[in-house]
């Protein structure tokens, strides 16, 4: 009986918390009944219990992110297979945080279709070339910044030709 009693009052204890602790490397806003209220940094911050203001959190510090090998077709239709390492840090967080759906794919799924897309008006010389990633990194970035994230650098991890699966099993009914 003590432990269904305990229990209750273990949850219900943090939504009596009237305050916020944010280490160093976080940053966060504070919504007050739903709208935004103040931007929060690392340190002791008060809030008003019981739901009335919500603190949303999270890390600011720079960041990596290995994106998955994108098979593509460039202008002079080489198929390409290419893996981009993005490197970026949080600078808006009143953006991010309540602007933004999905933050943790928001930039997977932009960088992935900007890479596409400048990819596919490059032949393969101009791909491989060292302006490649320079340029893809100024589109990335200014999308980044639409979402509060700068984007630091962009390189390409694995850059190679492939070939097609299906004009493979085709040569090989031939």
């Amino acid at each position: 009986m003590f432990d269904k009693l305990f229990e209750f009052i273990s949850s219900c204890w943090q939504w009596l918390i009237p305050f916020i602790v944010l280490e160093p490397y976080h940053r966060g806003v504070i919504t007050r009944l739903g709208k935004f209220h103040r931007e929060i940094g690392p340190g002791f911050h008060w809030q008003w219990p019981c739901s009335i203001e919500h603190a949303i959190y999270g890390s600011v510090v720079t960041n990596t992110q290995m994106l998955a090998a994108q098979p593509l077709t460039t202008l002079d239709g080489q198929q390409i297979s290419l893996q981009p390492l993005l490197t970026y840090h949080v600078v808006d967080v009143k953006k991010l945080y309540l602007e933004v759906e999905d933050r943790s794919n928001a930039l997977h799924d932009t960088a992935a279709g900007v890479i596409a897309s400048e990819a596919a008006k490059r032949t393969w010389d101009e791909v491989r070339s060292e302006a490649f990633p320079k340029e893809v990194l100024k589109a990335v970035r200014r999308r980044g910044f639409r979402y509060g994230i700068e984007v630091d650098d962009v390189q390409f991890a694995g850059l190679q030709k492939t070939r097609s699966y299906l004009l493979l099993q085709s040569h090989k009914y031939e």
